[in-house]
């Protein structure tokens, strides 16, 4: 399908907040093309010269991917401790490619939505993958999914607007809300992700329920591999979610930077002479990029016809967190809203680090790219299965199965929930006699965190990622949840991490 057949997006300022429709663009930025043209005469922007820009090239060495099936790829990991043979190495100043940043352009101001050379890898990147299926998308270039989703609370929401999260919620997600003043109202998750029967309950009793709390302007998910849960949102319920958006006139943030990390499904270990044996096996059915994209879930840009889906990516989780890059796509007059609040806060992300980037990508190429995330399919699978092979080998002989439920297994991400049935603890009766429903739950939390911590082992309370419901108590007292993750961590510290997890849950309850 050409773009000629599809749609325009829809308009959506109705719903910009007060402070971005008070701010226009800045004229300094209107003059920027005329930077370009080398027959310009350009006093009007202070600019300091290439001659005294303190780096003079860049170079990088990576792995090179490009002649690799999946099986080899698998195999490379699972049978010859990840040792690939095959290397790029990028000189900025030596290979002279034409998709290069030049580093006159990439250390200097200006290219506030990003390199255009970086742009368009990544709109033929997502145009592959998720196909958007109306006119007039976009792709601006930030500094990750945090500085992303921020930006767009500033674009769409003024102090006592409401936003709906899933119930569980990344904790600095919650932080930058927060601090805007910005109402948020908790929808259920199950172990396949939001649900949608309690979304549209609330839309359509929003009155009965919230009383004069604003309607929503946006929703907030995680779709994949969901931060703290682990869960991922199934492909059935999304045209629903979609649907009910459209009804009540929401903007969607997809924010999918686990979209890579996508797994096989895990299968539990098997118990056979006391020994406990792995039931999971390699995958044998990829034999091209259509077969992998195939295994992937859906975005909601796939079925976006309106422009109402701004969608979250990110490097972060693929090539290092101190890129500190990523990029939104969504709807062209949403993007360049957010471009101007960029004029007056980041002016553009990191020049060196797109000109790195950029500079790995078009080496590698469309086809490179992806057999990168193939690799980290097999590893992150690799370390999910250990891990929780480890945690149900663990409590297994530890005897705690009555003390310990463990949230369906990760389809995606880096992320396991453990959940402790605190009513089942011999202090229990006594401690929500003491303390009450709402502080029995932290009372016990607090307690097995500091156990852990003393015993030199970390796993995250579930309280700093509840979100809390502003008429309602959601709070389950007979459960406290922890997180977990298997990504940075050696098997023997995860391993042995687990274990001291048993012992410690064994002796409280025991």
């Amino acid at each position: 399908m050409t773009t000629d057949n599809l749609n325009s997006a829809l308009s959506f300022k109705h719903l910009f907040s007060k402070e971005c429709l008070s701010r226009g663009e800045s004229p300094i930025k209107t003059t920027m093309k005329y930077f370009l043209d080398p027959e310009f005469h350009f006093l009007g922007a202070g600019m300091p010269p290439l001659e005294l820009f303190a780096f003079q090239n860049f170079s990088f060495k990576s792995l090179d991917l490009r002649k690799y099936t999946f099986n080899e790829i698998q195999d490379l990991i699972l049978n010859k401790n990840d040792k690939f043979e095959d290397y790029i190495n990028g000189d900025i100043i030596e290979d002279e490619l034409d998709s290069d940043i030049l580093i006159e352009r990439a250390l200097q101001y200006g290219n506030s939505r990003g390199h255009p050379s970086l742009l368009k890898f990544l709109k033929t990147h997502i145009n592959n993958t998720f196909k958007p299926i109306y006119k007039d998308w976009d792709i601006l270039v930030n500094n990750g999914s945090t500085y992303g989703l921020e930006s767009l609370l500033r674009i769409f929401c003024n102090p006592q607007d409401t936003i709906l999260l899933e119930d569980l919620c990344y904790s600095s997600t919650i932080e930058a809300i927060e601090a805007q003043r910005i109402n948020t109202v908790p929808i259920k998750m199950d172990s396949e992700g939001l649900v949608v029967e309690d979304l549209e309950y609330k839309l359509k009793n929003w009155e009965t329920l919230y009383g004069d709390l604003q309607k929503p302007k946006l929703m907030y998910l995680i779709p994949n591999g969901h931060n703290p849960k682990g869960v991922t949102l199934c492909d059935g319920r999304k045209l629903k979610i979609y649907q009910l958006l459209r009804e009540y006139d929401i903007i969607l943030i997809e924010d999918d930077p686990y979209f890579w990390l996508q797994m096989p499904q895990y299968k539990k270990p098997s118990l056979k002479d006391n020994q406990f044996i792995d039931e999971n096996k390699p995958e044998n059915d990829i034999n091209s990029n259509q077969d992998f994209l195939n295994k992937l879930s859906h975005s909601f840009l796939s079925i976006d016809t309106d422009g109402r889906v701004i969608r979250l990516e990110s490097f972060s989780k693929y090539f290092g967190p101190g890129t500190r890059l990523g990029y939104l796509v969504g709807s062209k007059e949403i993007l360049d809203n957010v471009w101007n609040y960029h004029e007056v806060s980041l002016q553009a992300s990191s020049g060196i680090s797109q000109l790195m980037v950029n500079g790995l990508l078009n080496r590698w190429g469309q086809n490179g790219y992806l057999n990168w995330f193939k690799r980290l399919r097999v590893v992150y699978t690799q370390k999910r299965n250990f891990c929780l092979n480890s945690l149900y080998k663990h409590i297994q002989q530890f005897n705690i199965n009555e003390y310990v439920q463990v949230e369906e297994a990760p389809k995606a991400g880096m992320f396991f929930m453990i959940y402790l049935n605190i009513n089942k603890h011999p202090d229990y009766n006594q401690k929500l006699t003491e303390l009450g429903k709402e502080k029995v739950v932290a009372y016990f939390e607090n307690l097995f965190f500091e156990k852990f911590i003393q015993a030199k082992l970390l796993l995250a309370k579930g309280s700093w990622f509840t979100v809390n419901d502003p008429c309602h108590s959601v709070i389950d007292i007979s459960k406290c949840m922890l997180r977990g993750t298997y990504a940075a961590v050696t098997p023997e510290k995860m391993d042995n991490g687990l274990k001291i997890f048993a012992e410690i849950v064994n002796q409280e309850f025991n």
